[in-house]
């Protein structure tokens, strides 16, 4: 009997995990950045949190304003 054995290169996953991984970060960078710049042009516009930060969401891509929408409504004060 005999048993194939699947080799996967070590650097192939370490690559794609490292990409990955910094892909994720730039996100998460380029998110905090946006969600801080609608905060305090909202504070500047308002003197509260309000309507700009729609006008911001709005224009950016379809997959972003969805995760920073996700993000900002999550520090909104009550």
């Amino acid at each position: 009997m005999s048993r194939r054995v699947h080799r996967v290169a070590l650097f192939s996953v370490t690559a794609s995990l490292h990409i990955k991984g910094t892909s994720a970060l730039m996100l998460w960078r380029g998110l905090t950045q946006v969600t801080i710049l609608v905060f305090q042009t909202a504070a500047m516009l308002t003197g509260q949190y309000g309507l700009p930060h729609v006008l911001f969401i709005s224009s950016l891509p379809q997959h972003a304003s969805l995760s920073l929408l996700l993000v900002s409504n999550s520090l909104w004060l009550p």
